[in-house]
């Protein structure tokens, strides 16, 4: 029997604001998620390998998007943002293709004195096979998935 696997590209967007100096990095900049298979029944691949960085702007508050530019999500993916230093986390976002931008962090607090403030936070992806099958969908699907930090 085979694992189906998720192939995740992780593309980074830091749009800063006028006359401020903010980024967003994510490091390692692509993903391999295997699904195991756990007696008859397919389970959740979990990936907690990246470590989503940013700068926090001394001059207002901000928050980070994210997006799937899949054009076809046959598995069920999402992201979560765990142990974020000086914000919130909105909980999991599913990932699907061609989605909007849905808000992963949000009250970044603005940093102390003049200087941006570098703040991280881990990202959790997990990964299922969708309610079609794992005939459906094949052995593989691909994200490239987009963070954005913006004004609050």
């Amino acid at each position: 029997m085979f694992a189906p696997r998720f192939a995740l590209l992780v593309v980074l967007l830091g749009l800063p604001a006028v006359g401020d100096a903010q980024g967003v990095v994510v490091s390692p900049g692509f993903v391999d998620i295997e699904i195991p298979l756990m007696g008859t029944e397919f389970g959740v691949g979990v990936d907690t390998s990246s470590i989503l960085v940013w700068e926090g702007s001394p001059n207002s508050k901000s928050k980070i998007t994210v997006q799937s530019l899949a054009t076809y999500a046959a598995f069920d993916l999402t992201v979560e943002a765990v142990a974020v230093e000086r914000a919130n986390s909105v909980g999991a976002v599913p990932l699907t293709h061609w989605m909007s931008p849905r808000d992963l962090i949000v009250n970044i607090k603005k940093a102390v004195g003049r200087n941006a403030e570098i703040q991280q936070a881990t990202l959790r992806y997990e990964a299922r096979v969708g309610s079609a099958g794992p005939a459906a969908a094949g052995l593989f699907d691909n994200h490239i998935v987009l963070f954005t930090i913006t004004q609050q």
